[in-house]
């Protein structure tokens, strides 16, 4: 199974990247970007660099309204009529508008495996560990280096009970409270 992340880069921000790392050499994921394409942080960049997944970039032209969101739909349609019914496609975007185009190509090509989502860990089984810790290392990033961050990661991956959103909020106020002792 191949995971093909079409991102609407305008849309997206840092967070929609969360997960990149935990995706595999056969994901591809493809950045649709303008000169409007600049609100991911440098932690970001550096995972989406850092990633495993096939990265490409598709320069998209502006001018008019949601120019990018028509020739993602454009793509989409293309990526739809090439792909196996083994991939799964997904556009991380917050726009809704993306819904009307996912709905007519799932009935004129049969397939369901079209998804759009905020988030590409969204798309990602939250179950293996290792995916729960590339995502916790993600949040990470820029807020805890030293010798102990196995044992940190390891505490957090071994709950079962939380989701990732609560192990999230559970990591980052254990982060904010270490490194507010450590200013005092």
């Amino acid at each position: 199974m191949r995971r093909i992340y079409i991102v609407d880069t305008e849309n997206v921000k840092s967070e929609g990247y969360e997960g990149i790392t935990a995706l595999s050499h056969t994901d591809e994921v493809i950045l649709f970007t303008t000169k409007n394409s600049n609100n991911v942080s440098v932690e970001t960049a550096i995972d989406i660099s850092n990633s495993k997944a096939q990265i490409k970039k598709v320069i998209g032209s502006t001018g008019t309204p949601n120019a990018l969101d028509f020739q993602i739909t454009a793509y989409l349609g293309m990526r739809v009529s090439k792909s196996k019914d083994t991939d799964e496609i997904y556009i991380i975007s917050a726009d809704k508008g993306f819904d009307v185009a996912i709905r007519f190509l799932r009935n004129h090509f049969e397939k369901e495996n079209i998804r759009l989502i905020k988030a590409i860990h969204y798309s990602l089984d939250k179950d293996d560990l290792n995916i729960k810790s590339s995502l916790i290392r993600e949040r990470m990033h820029g807020y805890y280096k030293d010798e102990t961050i196995e044992t940190f990661i390891e505490k957090y991956t071994s709950d079962t009970e939380k989701s990732l959103e609560e192990l999230a909020s559970t990591v980052h106020n254990g982060l904010y409270n270490r490194l507010s002792t450590v200013i005092q």
